[in-house]
């Protein structure tokens, strides 16, 4: 289920990616649209934990089965998010003309997707966001810490 949530309820993206991160979340991403035009800078997809995973070293038939394995469902896009890479060695069993210019490195996956636990999109043309899954309580500050010497 995705829920909407105003901007000003959460925290902010880098935020709680620091705070993910910080806690020992197993995947955490964060993808920030680059500045410029609002319709293009309009997006912060931050994505943790894992729901599933694809590290592919061999078909680009597994990556096209991950794919279809997405769920559609609501929010901005349209369902359920994978975040990841295709890497230039999947190049020629897409493109078989391109085999002789591409060395490929077996220790080295093809392909990498994640499809994360929880998800939220940051709209930041609209002030919401789309949450799926939890949003995690804010750190508790260490009173008892003391710093210098």
């Amino acid at each position: 289920m995705v829920e909407k949530i105003p901007l000003s309820r959460l925290p902010t993206p880098r935020g709680l990616a620091e705070s993910l991160y910080l806690s020992g979340e197993d995947f955490v991403a964060l993808l920030e649209s680059g500045p410029g035009f609002p319709d293009r800078a309009r997006y912060t997809i931050l994505a943790w934990g894992i729901e599933r995973e694809l590290a592919s070293y061999g078909r680009y038939d597994e990556l096209k089965t991950f794919y279809k394995s997405l769920q559609a469902g609501g929010g901005p896009f349209g369902g359920e998010l994978a975040v990841g890479f295709v890497s230039y060695d999947l190049v020629p069993e897409i493109e078989p003309t391109l085999s002789g210019y591409v060395k490929s490195d077996g220790e080295f996956p093809r392909a990498l997707f994640v499809a994360p636990n929880n998800v939220v999109i940051y709209d930041n043309l609209l002030g919401r966001a789309y949450v799926k899954g939890r949003i995690p309580a804010p750190p508790q500050k260490n009173r008892d810490l003391k710093l210098g010497g």
